[in-house]
């Protein structure tokens, strides 16, 4: 639950070094509307995107993603967003 209920989060990058994502992560981070996947799905554990309506982009070469993935819609994503 580390960012659970964290309404200012609107943007996130998943670093390829990712592996998982823990129970109720990001659960109510109503802001989310954009992930960014630099790797591979990880694994996710129960809820840890519930009631979040953000797309979730990843890179063609990666592999694990589907629509939806875990809730969150994704679509593949050529042209990165600058660094934060």
């Amino acid at each position: 639950s580390a960012f659970y209920n964290c309404s200012g989060l609107t943007s996130l990058t998943l670093p390829d070094s990712l592996t998982s994502i823990g129970n109720y992560a990001f659960q109510y981070c109503s802001g989310l509307t954009s992930l960014y996947a630099e790797g591979d799905a990880p694994a996710v554990g129960s809820n840890a995107f519930y009631n979040v309506t953000a797309t979730l982009f990843y890179k063609a070469s990666t592999s694990g993603w589907t629509n939806p993935w875990n809730g969150l819609t994704t679509a593949e994503w050529t042209s990165w967003p600058d660094p934060m």
